[in-house]
């Protein structure tokens, strides 16, 4: 997603993403989501809590509502998975990590790290987090009117700067530059990830970017986290 700044005289112009409003082919979908998973999303995601599509004979349920996200997600977790899309992305960088995990392993995760999530610890990080978006704000505001801007890699950036200044003791020898090129190229191929998921393809399917993403980019990234 990209902005055009126009600081002069409106708002920035957001490049919009209409989302189609009958359901596609299953061909057309693949190409979508291919190119950007969120133009494949329906019409109808935005306005319904439960959505279900299927592709090539695989199902696929789409869960919006707060409530119902909460009961996937908390309440109801040892009757849900990740799922097969989330482990294939995820699972070469982060293993059986809380975001991957399932059962027993994230529950010991998921209260190994809520204490730093409860309110008051939050509200602590609350003056890095509103620095860390002033900077960017200033960033932006420093650029020629009309710049076009990768919003995706903006927020990449503020995140780190976030995390660098909270819950990661110190930047040390951190390369914040490298970290969010090598975070970038892992997840450039992601597309592919979901779409290859969505068809029942096996795991070792090849796809453009598997190599650059698995092997050199966080053979480059770990050494500096050692």
């Amino acid at each position: 997603m990209y902005w055009h700044l126009q600081m002069q005289n409106t708002a920035p112009r957001l490049a919009a993403i209409p989302p189609p409003k009958q359901p596609l082919s299953s061909f057309r979908l693949l190409r979508m989501v291919v190119d950007n998973p969120i133009k494949a999303w329906p019409h109808a995601i935005y306005r319904q809590h439960l959505y279900r599509s299927s592709v090539l004979g695989h199902d696929i349920i789409y869960v919006m509502a707060p409530e119902l996200i909460r009961t996937v997600l908390l309440d109801e977790a040892d009757n849900f998975e990740k799922g097969e899309i989330v482990r294939r992305a995820l699972g070469p960088a982060l293993g059986g990590a809380i975001l991957t995990a399932d059962g027993s392993r994230w529950r010991w995760q998921r209260r190994a790290v809520s204490a730093m999530f409860r309110q008051e610890r939050v509200r602590e990080f609350l003056p890095a987090m509103i620095a860390a978006a002033e900077r960017t704000r200033d960033r932006w505001h420093s650029l020629p009117s009309g710049t076009e801007i990768d919003v995706a890699q903006e927020m990449m950036r503020t995140t780190f700067d976030i995390i660098l200044n909270t819950v990661v003791p110190g930047r040390g020898n951190i390369d914040t530059e490298l970290m969010k090129h090598s975070v970038t190229h892992y997840l450039e191929p992601t597309s592919w990830i979901v779409a290859l998921a969505m068809i029942g393809a096996p795991s070792w399917a090849p796809y453009p970017g598997i190599y650059r993403a698995r092997h050199e980019t966080l053979a480059r990234l770990a050494p500096r986290w050692g």
